[in-house]
């Protein structure tokens, strides 16, 4: 036998450009479902002061980003006080709340 084994038709130009489209095409359906959580908005804004949710929420924020920079290895958990943060303001400060101020953050 000489020359070897015939060429697939897989192995040719074609079916490596095909390859690429879909490769950059199930990129692309990956990007758009994701896009909101790999590139989140980030609205800077100042809590209204007549709003106590609000000003609880962003005293809360200041003090678990000051935890994460002392303690970087709670910079996994960051999202989860964050969202436990919110859900206490709106409990304690928020409509139907009993306006006790919340529970002071532990300190390393």
């Amino acid at each position: 036998m000489s020359g070897g084994s015939p060429r697939s038709a897989l192995d040719g130009l074609g079916a490596r450009l095909v390859a690429g489209l879909v490769l950059l095409a199930a990129l692309g359906g990956l990007l758009a479902v994701e896009w909101r959580e790999l590139f989140p908005r980030q609205v800077a804004t100042t809590p209204d002061p007549n709003d106590p949710v609000a000003v609880c929420i962003a005293e809360r924020s200041r003090q678990i980003e000051t935890l994460v920079q002392e303690n970087p290895s709670m910079a996994g958990q960051k999202r989860l006080f964050l969202e436990r943060a919110e859900a206490m303001c709106r409990a304690t400060a928020g409509p139907g709340g009993n306006g006790a101020p919340p529970p002071p953050l532990p300190s390393n």
